[in-house]
C-alpha cells in the first residue's frame, strides 16, 4: 500500500513539473528558406512581407503593389537573386570586381560576402548565379573568349567555394534539379544536356536527355525538352521526363527546322521557327504563330 501511495505521489509531483513548464522543450529557432526573385518580365511575387520582382536587371520589393518600391543600388540583370524575406542574396558588379551580395531589407545595406575568384574590377563579370539549393548557391563561370564554362558552389554558411563541373553550363534549375548543357554554345544551336541533381553538397548526373537539345525547362514535378535528332535537323520532338530521369513521354514531332524551344508549361511551348516563333499546344499538336522576325 505504502509502494502505491509513493508511486501516486511520485507520478502526481511529476505532473505537476510538467504543468508548470519546467520540463518543457524551448523552440529551436526557424529561419525561413531562400526563395527566387521573379526574373524580368514575370509577376510580382509576395515572400514574407514583401512582394518582389525584377525590372530593367534591378530588384525591386514593396510592401504593396502600388506603384512604390525599394531597390537595392546594384544592377544584376544576368543572374536570378533570391530572398528569405529579411535578406536578398545576388551577385553585383562592385569596383573591385564581381561580388556576391547579401542585403538587408530592414536596413537597407548590402555586404559583399564572397569575391568571385579572377575578378578585379567593375568590368569583370563572367558568374552568374542559377540556383539555389538550401545554403548552397549554385554559379556559372563563363569564359565566352575561349567558350568554356564552369559550375561552382558556395556554402553561404561554410564558406566552402567547390567546383562542381569543369565543363558545364546551368541552362535552368527548379529546386536541386538542373538543365546542365556540356560545353558552352555560341549561338541557338542545338547543344548536349543532362539531368543534375544537387545533393549533400554535391552535383550528381541523373540522366542525359540528347545532344541535339534546342531548349527545356524544369516545372514541377517534370522536366520538359525539346530535341532534334542531329545538328542540321528539319525536325524536333517534344520530351516530358520525370526528374529522375524515368517515364519518357513524347509530345509529339514537329517536322520544321526548330533552332530554339522555350517558355515551356504543362500545356505547350515555344519554338523558334526560321525567325518565327509559334505557340506548340501538346494535346492537339498545332503550332499557332505568336511573333514574326523583323
Amino acid at each position: 500500500m505504502k509502494k502505491k501511495l509513493q508511486h501516486v505521489l511520485i507520478f502526481g509531483f511529476l505532473m505537476g513539473i510538467l504543468a508548470a513548464g519546467l520540463f518543457a522543450v524551448r523552440p529551436v529557432k526557424a529561419y525561413a528558406a531562400y526563395s527566387q526573385i521573379p526574373e524580368a518580365g514575370a509577376a510580382p511575387k509576395k515572400i514574407g512581407n514583401y512582394y518582389f520582382w525584377t525590372e530593367e536587371g534591378h530588384i525591386r520589393f514593396s510592401t504593396k503593389l502600388d506603384g512604390s518600391y525599394r531597390s537595392p543600388m546594384y544592377s544584376c540583370p544576368d543572374s536570378l537573386a533570391y530572398t528569405d524575406g529579411s535578406n536578398i542574396l545576388f551577385l553585383a558588379a562592385l569596383e573591385k570586381g564581381q561580388w556576391l551580395v547579401k542585403y538587408s531589407i530592414s536596413s537597407h545595406e548590402g555586404k559583399g560576402i564572397r569575391q568571385m575568384p579572377g575578378t578585379k574590377t567593375v568590368n569583370d563579370t563572367p558568374y552568374s548565379l542559377r540556383a539555389m539549393v538550401g545554403n548552397y548557391v549554385i554559379i556559372n563561370n563563363t569564359d565566352y573568349d575561349n567558350f568554356t564554362s564552369e559550375v561552382y558552389s558556395y556554402n553561404i554558411s561554410s564558406k566552402k567555394w567547390n567546383l562542381q563541373l569543369a565543363n558545364g553550363h546551368v541552362c535552368h534549375a527548379s529546386g536541386s534539379t538542373m538543365i546542365i548543357e556540356h560545353g558552352l554554345r555560341t549561338d541557338v544551336s542545338p547543344f548536349k544536356a543532362s539531368i543534375y541533381k544537387f545533393s549533400s553538397g554535391k552535383l550528381k548526373k541523373v540522366k542525359s536527355l540528347g545532344n541535339y537539345c534546342v531548349g527545356g525547362a524544369v516545372s514541377g514535378k517534370y522536366i520538359y525538352y525539346a530535341l532534334a535528332p542531329s545538328a542540321a535537323a528539319k525536325s524536333a520532338t517534344v520530351y516530358r521526363i520525370k526528374l529522375n530521369g524515368t517515364g519518357r513521354k513524347s509530345f509529339g514531332k514537329i517536322s520544321k527546322p526548330v533552332t530554339y524551344a522555350h517558355n515551356f508549361t504543362s500545356k505547350s511551348c515555344v519554338l523558334s521557327i526560321k525567325g518565327t516563333e509559334y505557340r506548340y499546344t501538346y494535346k492537339t499538336k498545332k503550332l499557332k504563330k505568336i511573333s514574326s522576325a523583323g
